[in-house]
């Protein structure tokens, strides 16, 4: 990890006067800056109706965080940004296995809202939700949309509360560089980098990215409160955690030792002719008691943590005419828990109360999408989506690390056996789903409608059907008056289906079942209605 934060503090060091001559350039400013329309409403984005719209001209709950946003206000991770969107909740931070969480309709948004990084999915198909801390894009976003409500009629499963799209920045410029630096209490430090550019002329242009973060915190401070929030009697009245070996504290609350959190992120994009590639590495890791019960786990121990690394390959080609444009992705998602990811637990398991987990999933994403535009009035979007993915669920607790050369992806079994438990608790499992829709945007006098409908083919759960109808009536620039019905389902994570824990009892010989896979889960289904009003004052 040393390595990587000095090479991109030399790289900040080297920048610095570089940035310093993109700075008089913002301040020259001319007529168009002067004009520039900053209503929110003139932003044009692509994410509620997989076209680009203005958002005054969408019947749904959107709203837009633009570069200048993020920048003025400090924003570093997603949840960062979403506690300042209303009707979203967040909590900070989170949980050791989730990370920041933040709750979207009600409902917890790592794992019911889908969230991309420039239109396509990010999160992994074998986690329990979507593990937020600051190894997203954010600081190197150009905006972020934020679709509130239903949305699976376009992007299908995981759309049920909403979807977030964070959109990077792409370079207009032949040469920018930006970087920045934050520092805080319990050691925490903050550094981002972003540098771009052009090369070529008329139409065989390069542009060209590069980014990348890297963030730590000494310590959490979840410390708050103790009397009620780790008050270890009120979760095991009878007292029984006193007698467990590894447990430290008193009766009413535990030892604490510092909680730390890593996080960092590495990428580029590369833009020719239409076609784009991107990779982006991106690593997470926190103390794994954070959200647990005190009087099971422990936090004294700041070398225990929860920890993962995903990497995405994207190669994405866009085209237009005169009345049709086509858009296609392709992408590989590949996640890894760190295998030496342990809990710390009071009473004698594992390793001297140490239990080692592990998980992994690649994912192979294939997306047409394609717009007619019968008039500027009428529009007709409609495109599929395949989706191939390999599983190896959370696995049983382990006295010992996994040996990730064990298991190999796409292949459903594992070459590892306990020898009381067998293969309980492995449970590799490949799946693919594939989906279409059609969506019909049509603007008539006053009014605006959005129709449309998906149907997804689950190769475990089967076929859903969801449906999206809105409107909007507009009587004036600055009133509108909208409604909405639409439908979605989330079908459940394999993190649930095959969540195992099981451990051998009396001499050895004979196994506790706590919990057992269950194949049998179905999807939920999700149906939301909405009325709304909208006056703009300026």
């Amino acid at each position: 990890m040393n390595y990587q934060f000095t090479f991109i503090l030399i790289l900040f060091s080297c920048l610095v006067s570089y940035g310093q001559v993109e700075e008089h350039e913002m301040f020259r400013l001319n007529e168009n800056d002067i004009s520039t329309d900053k209503d929110i409403g003139k932003t044009e984005i692509v994410s509620a109706s997989r076209s680009g719209k203005y958002l005054e001209d969408l019947p749904v709950t959107v709203y837009v965080i633009t570069r200048e946003d993020i920048l003025k206000n400090g924003y570093t991770s997603l949840t960062d940004v979403l506690k300042d969107v209303p009707g979203i909740k967040v909590s900070q931070p989170g949980s050791g296995i989730e990370g920041e969480t933040f709750l979207m309709r009600g409902l917890l948004g790592n794992y019911y809202a889908k969230i991309l990084i420039d239109d396509v999915p990010i999160q992994p198909s074998v986690v329990s939700g979507m593990p937020i801390a600051e190894q997203l894009p954010i600081r190197q976003a150009e905006r972020i949309e934020i679709i509130l409500g239903p949305s699976s009629s376009v992007y299908g499963a995981d759309a049920l509360a909403g979807v977030i799209n964070i959109i990077t920045k792409t370079s207009d410029r032949p040469a920018w560089a930006q970087a920045d630096i934050s520092l805080g209490n319990f050691g925490y430090y903050n550094l981002n980098v972003m540098i771009g550019g052009k090369v070529g002329k008329n139409k065989n242009v390069l542009e060209y990215t590069f980014f990348g973060n890297s963030g730590k915190r000494e310590d959490m401070n979840v410390k708050y409160d103790v009397e009620n929030n780790y008050n270890t009697s009120l979760y095991d009245p009878d007292y029984g955690y006193l007698k467990q070996p590894y447990y430290k504290g008193d009766s009413t609350a535990p030892k604490f030792n510092n909680l730390p959190q890593v996080s960092w992120l590495a990428g580029f994009g590369l833009g020719y002719r239409g076609f784009r590639f991107s990779y982006m590495k991106m690593l997470r890791r926190t103390h794994s008691s954070i959200g647990q019960v005190p009087s099971l786990y422990a936090y004294y121990d700041p070398l225990n943590f929860w920890g993962e690394t995903i990497q995405r390959y994207t190669l994405a080609y866009e085209k237009s005419w005169r009345k049709i444009s086509t858009k296609t992705n392709i992408s590989y998602l590949n996640y890894r828990l760190d295998n030496n990811s342990t809990f710390r637990m009071i009473f004698e398991t594992g390793d001297k109360g140490k239990l080692y987990k592990y998980a992994a999933s690649d994912d192979i994403h294939l997306e047409e999408i394609a717009t007619y535009n019968f008039t500027p009035n009428l529009e007709l979007t409609g495109g599929f989506m395949f989706q191939l993915s390999g599983n190896l669920p959370k696995t049983n607790d382990l006295s010992e690390s996994f040996e990730t050369s064990d298991y190999k992806p796409f292949v459903e079994s594992v070459n590892d056996n306990d020898p009381v438990l067998g293969s309980f608790g492995y449970n590799p499992t490949n799946f693919y789903n594939l989906g279409g829709f059609l969506q019909l945007f049509y603007e008539i006098g006053k009014f605006t409608f959005i129709l449309g409908d998906r149907i997804d083919n689950h190769s475990i759960y089967g076929i859903s059907n969801n449906p999206r109808i809105a409107m909007m009536y507009k009587p004036k620039d600055r009133i509108s008056v909208r409604a909405s019905f639409g439908q979605a389902f989330r079908a459940p994570s394999l993190y649930y289906t095959y969540s195992s824990l099981a451990f051998p009892t009396g001499n050895g010989d004979s196994i506790k079942y706590v919990t057992v896979p269950n194949p049998d889960l179905k999807p939920e289904k999700y149906y939301s209605t909405e009325l709304g009003f909208r006056y703009k004052f300026l």
